[in-house]
């Protein structure tokens, strides 16, 4: 994802406009217990509580403050993750 989409000149100028990103890495066997294993069920809980839980890696959330928040699951060609993610956030599904 990163290589196809994130790390890609489009994506990259399109975020510098319009999000604020934010990433957290979470495998899917967390550490079983621990400051981390904590912190992550802390973190996951919120994401629950604000778009509903995690059922596939890797998983988008585009929060929005205004209108609630949007989500975009799995990976997506370049095209059509930023278009999902304009769409998300009110913006014309044209980059």
């Amino acid at each position: 994802m990163n290589r196809e989409v994130l790390d890609t000149e489009p994506f990259k100028e399109f975020a510098d406009k319009n999000l604020v990103l934010f990433q957290a890495d979470f495998t899917r066997n967390p550490p079983p217990s621990g400051q981390i294993a904590q912190q992550d069920q802390q973190l996951l809980e919120q994401v629950a509580k604000a778009g509903g839980p995690i059922t596939s890696y890797p998983t988008f959330i585009i929060l929005d403050s205004q209108r609630g928040s949007q989500r975009i699951v799995g990976w997506m060609p370049g095209d059509q993750f930023l278009n999902g993610i304009s769409t998300a956030i009110g913006l014309p599904a044209s980059h």
